[in-house]
């Protein structure tokens, strides 16, 4: 909080935003309403005086101001401050409190100085004199200052009430004071003293959304850096420096950058398995130089990946101790450390000296790197039972097996509650369905007769493909859907296997790509409503095996094709999202630039001037249709256009049929048509459905319809004759 005189420089901003560009962009918010209320007239206002009011005894009276900051993207906010000012001198030492309406608590938003009261007041608790109700407001914090004259000003820190914000309106309370106090208001003869908030958007200069994400693990080796530019580079050059180490000192200080004017970077060379690296961009601004990025980091994929527990089956010749203990993660803790719990180990039973071995069965073949070995981890002289010297042997089909060493030595097991593996075993890149360790001795010398092991771990390269998208069994997928996956290490190519049938799958292209593989499926025209089963076999023909065939995964297409479902469109005419500004009525419009309308008897939508253009209560999906109105200045005609840029194929994917729902009002008549293109098709239903007051679908067989159904660039609704209001919604293509 600080305390000072408003200058007039602060405020003499006419317009309610203005952005300056700039490291540091100022835009001042006016306010747009307020209110001081009476506990003595709980159904009243003081809407008539210039000031606000803030008292909390008997007299009690709290005030309210409201903004609108529906064009601010919150997520750019660097700061925010309220400010506010006193109407009338205060002597002696005071205080205040200020809080914020939350968004989740809507009602009464709407209110300006002549309807907000005691009693309705968006978070006020009306049986208490000076607090709210804290399930509906948060406190901001307190003002004090001593001694005050006219105009005297308090800025308060917003930002947190401002980055919670999601329906663009901002709510204050003031209220809790220790005596009297008078605030300007919003329309207060001075401009100056008027309450008003001040962000920064330094964000707005700033590189942001950056690939790969903050924090992102298992980042592929080629990865491509890339972010989205600062608002402020275009037409300069260099546009983005950018630094990029396994070193935060280096990027941190800007050590060692480099200049260039893509918002993607390449490095020279793999990045280094399992390391986190560190990165940062910054960007070129026209009024300040240069605005410092934020440090991001990524850590790559390693260089083996664990076989899952749940992947592994685990036998052995003999057990006084089950041997799925030795990969279920029982006796290790989050550090991987393991206990000395003799039951969360495995341990042959005393029959078998010298002769004893343990196996692991894998879901399918792997390509093996290393093998983790944690070994028998009895306290004291049970760790004697610890396997010793080993041959270990790896089988492609269970039935020839292979020595991967004559024979290998385990470390000994430390006896201690904190042990972590002290054994690898290289692998190398061997194929493996199945891994055996066979005994030949322990630690015990030939004291003990028993052989045991607690934990192992099984680490293989990546040679499948994964990742596949859509995912497994995903549903609702578009038919122009693009197959991706990720690509199986030291894979040269791919094949691609699609199929209505998992046993029937045809091999419908090779396609290259890394990390990352895609393949448009537009040549296979997916049928909608279709479940279709794919699978990626990648491919090296310098490896053995030469071939690694991924799992099988289906998706289902969608039922239908949208045409227009209505859910996009907005009261903002400057991003042209007013439903009229794309569906071209009979008065047009003139805002933000006039186009003209078709000269018939139509408006489409709700009065802008009245609320919301959509219509919010009558809807048949989502949560918005739209109105038409028609037979407006007694017309005859009325229509409402949609004009497509690119051309729309209504035959694709199998569409046959196109839906319209639609839903009257009592006292409609006219007949309902649609044009698609320049051919009109008429409802021949009964005549009398446009003044029912119900949903009803209307389904036209597009095979009816002459004219060129793949290249459709226009789609008409209309009404010939009589007058009213029909809603549709949900513009639909079927098989």
């Amino acid at each position: 909080m600080s305390k000072g005189f408003v200058s007039v420089f602060c405020i003499v901003v006419t317009l309610t935003m203005v952005s300056v560009p700039g490291a540091f962009a100022d835009i001042i918010i006016v306010a747009t309403e307020s209110c001081r209320t009476d506990v003595r007239e709980p159904d009243g206002n003081r809407h008539d005086s210039s000031k606000l009011s803030v008292r909390s005894d008997e007299k009690s009276a709290k005030s309210w101001i409201k903004f609108d900051i529906s064009e601010l993207d919150v997520g750019d906010l660097e700061t925010a401050s309220l400010t506010v000012a006193l109407h009338q001198d205060k002597g002696g030492t005071r205080h205040f409190d200020l809080s914020y309406v939350k968004d989740n608590y809507v009602d009464n938003i709407d209110w300006d100085e002549r309807s907000l009261t005691w009693g309705n007041a968006p978070g006020n608790n009306p049986d208490d004199l000076t607090a709210l109700d804290p399930g509906k407001t948060t406190l901001l914090g307190t003002v004090d200052f001593a001694d005050g004259v006219p105009g005297d000003a308090f800025t308060i820190d917003v930002l947190e009430a401002l980055q919670a914000d999601t329906d663009g309106i901002v709510q204050f309370v003031l209220h809790n004071s220790n005596g009297l106090l008078h605030f300007a208001t919003h329309d207060h003869a001075e401009e100056a003293w008027r309450p008003f908030i001040e962000v920064t958007e330094a964000a707005k200069a700033k590189a942001k959304q950056p690939y790969p994400a903050q924090d992102a693990i298992d980042v592929p080796q080629t990865s491509v850096l890339t972010w989205t530019p600062g608002a402020y580079v275009e037409g300069l050059s260099p546009q983005h420096t950018l630094f990029f180490s396994d070193d935060l000192d280096a990027v941190s200080t800007g050590t060692g950058g480099v200049t260039i004017n893509e918002n993607s970077y390449m490095p020279a060379q793999a990045l280094e398995y399992g390391t986190t690296y560190y990165w940062r961009v910054d960007e070129a601004n026209s009024v300040s130089g240069w605005d410092q990025g934020d440090v991001w980091t990524f850590t790559t994929e390693p260089a083996a990946y664990p076989i899952p527990a749940e992947n592994i089956t685990a036998t052995a010749s003999s057990s006084d101790t089950d041997p799925e203990n030795t990969i279920n993660g029982s006796g290790l803790d989050e550090n991987d450390l393991h206990s000395t719990d003799p039951a969360a180990m495995w341990l042959s039973s005393p029959s078998e000296p010298n002769q004893a071995w343990i196996e692991y069965e894998f879901d399918k073949l792997y390509r093996l790197q290393q093998m983790l070995v944690w070994n028998y981890n009895g306290m004291s002289l049970l760790s004697w039972h610890g396997l010793k010297e080993v041959a270990v042997e790896y089988s492609a089909d269970g039935e020839a097996w292979t020595v991967l060493d004559h024979l290998s030595e385990f470390a000994k097991a430390t006896g201690t509650n904190v042990y972590a593996h002290n054994t690898v075993l290289d692998f190398d890149g061997v194929t493996a369905m199945k891994v055996r360790i066979r005994a030949h001795s322990n630690w015990s010398a030939g004291v003990l007769d028993q052989f045991g092991l607690s934990e192992v771990r099984f680490l293989y390269i990546p040679t499948q493909a994964r990742e596949l998208s859509p995912g497994a069994d995903s549903s609702d997928v578009d038919p122009a859907v693009a197959l991706t996956w990720r690509a199986g290490r030291g894979a040269e190519t791919h094949e691609l296997y699609v199929g209505s049938a998992p046993e029937q799958l045809d091999l419908v292209d090779t396609v290259t790509g890394a990390p990352y593989a895609a393949y448009d499926t537009s040549p296979l025209d997916l049928q909608l409503g279709q479940t279709y089963y794919w699978q990626v076999t990648e491919v090296n023909e310098a490896e053995l095996p030469a071939r690694w065939e991924g799992g099988i995964q289906a998706f289902t297409v969608r039922e239908f094709l949208v045409v227009d479902d209505f859910e996009t469109y907005t009261n903002d005419a400057e991003t042209y999202s007013r439903v009229f500004q794309t569906w071209i009525d009979g008065a047009g419009y003139t805002y933000p630039v006039e186009v003209p309308g078709n000269g018939t008897g139509s408006y489409m939508g709700h009065d802008p001037g009245s609320g919301d253009i959509m219509e919010k209560d009558i809807v048949h999906g989502g949560v918005q249709s739209a109105p038409i109105y028609y037979g407006n200045g007694g017309q005859s005609l009325s229509e409402v256009s949609r004009s497509f840029d690119t051309p729309q194929d209504w035959t694709r994917a199998g569409a046959q049929t196109l839906s319209i729902a639609f839903h009257g009002t009592a006292d409609n008549s006219g007949q309902l048509y649609v044009k698609i293109n320049n051919t009109r098709v008429n409802y021949d239903l009964d005549a009398s459905h446009i003044a029912a007051e119900a949903w009803q679908i209307w389904n036209i067989d597009l095979s009816t319809v002459n004219g060129n159904l793949q290249s459709v660039t226009k789609m008409t609704i209309g009404v010939a004759g009589g007058s009213g209001i029909v809603y549709v919604d949900d513009i639909h293509l079927y098989p």
